[in-house]
């Protein structure tokens, strides 16, 4: 499926079952789709700036992803077939870990991610068209949040949490 020239990551099928989303070599940034019937790579982004992690849109049209700024990570959106990409996120970037994740809601409203607030690991979720992002309450002590994902009907997300150097899915 991948190129072994480069460190590939976070494999994520498409919601048609057809096409796999993964991000080659995550400091230089790039990301391709793989399509299982031709058996063939296509670069989606040819960026060179640190990519953290990707997800598809539930009609698999759009792809986002994490992309680091000059001040931090953005959330942007992409269109599957090309484009421009859409920056989301409009209050300014975010400090992200090597553990970030980003999950998009089931019905295409929301996205979750991850970022550290204040020395802390939160989950935030924001409108796919952009906007001002919300804090979830995870009701849990501070520590690292790893990856996100959202339930199936779209009524929770889970995630993993690690505390005093054990990670635990909630």
């Amino acid at each position: 499926v991948s190129d072994s020239n480069y460190v590939n990551y976070r494999p994520r099928w498409a919601p048609n079952g057809r096409h796999l989303l993964y991000d080659a070599t995550e400091d230089i940034g790039m990301a391709n789709i793989y399509d299982i019937g031709s058996q063939t790579n296509r670069l989606i982004i040819p960026s060179m700036a640190a990519i953290r992690a990707l997800d598809w849109s539930p009609d698999g049209r759009s792809i986002v992803f994490l992309q680091n700024a000059a001040d931090g990570f953005d959330i942007w959106r992409l269109a599957v077939t090309g484009g421009e990409p859409l920056k989301i996120t409009t209050n300014g970037a975010f400090s992200m870990t090597r553990n970030a994740s980003l999950s998009w809601s089931p019905d295409g409203r929301l996205i979750a991610f991850n970022p550290i607030l204040d020395g802390e690991g939160v989950i935030l979720t924001i409108p796919a068209a952009g906007g001002e992002p919300d804090r979830i309450d995870l009701g849990v002590e501070k520590g690292t949040i790893g990856y996100i994902s959202w339930s199936t009907e779209g009524s929770t997300i889970d995630f993993n949490f690690r505390t005093l150097g054990n990670w635990d899915i909630w």
